[in-house]
């Protein structure tokens, strides 16, 4: 089981609720590539995988090739708090090691502020 936070509005979200699944990509420690296309959102009208190379999941769904490895989930719960972001809860059904590096891990001192 994996909980995702989901930002409000962000378009990703809309598809979530739709077809209760979503693929998360684990990038490389040193992967600044991939960490600054993605950490400040796509917008909606943009392909978030333009540029990028895909594979695509069991389940229909795209994860970056040059990734470390990728995980698909099944929605199994979804948490609205009322704040800026949701809570979607999944349960992982695939998903492949493409890589043995360091996985990027961030980690913030507060939940209060970025």
């Amino acid at each position: 089981t994996l909980s995702i936070a989901i930002a409000r509005g962000r378009p990703i979200s809309q598809i979530v609720h739709q077809t209760k699944k979503i693929a998360v990509s684990i990038v490389a420690e040193n992967d600044f590539a991939l960490m600054k296309k993605y950490a400040r959102g796509i917008g909606p009208d943009e392909d978030p995988f333009a540029g990028v190379q895909t594979l695509v999941s069991p389940g229909g769904i795209a994860v970056l090739k040059s990734s470390l490895g990728w995980l698909e989930l099944k929605i199994i719960g979804q948490c609205d708090f009322g704040a800026d972001h949701e809570l979607v809860i999944g349960e992982v059904v695939a998903g492949d090691l493409l890589s043995s590096a360091e996985p990027m891990v961030h980690t913030r001192n507060s939940g209060f502020h970025y």
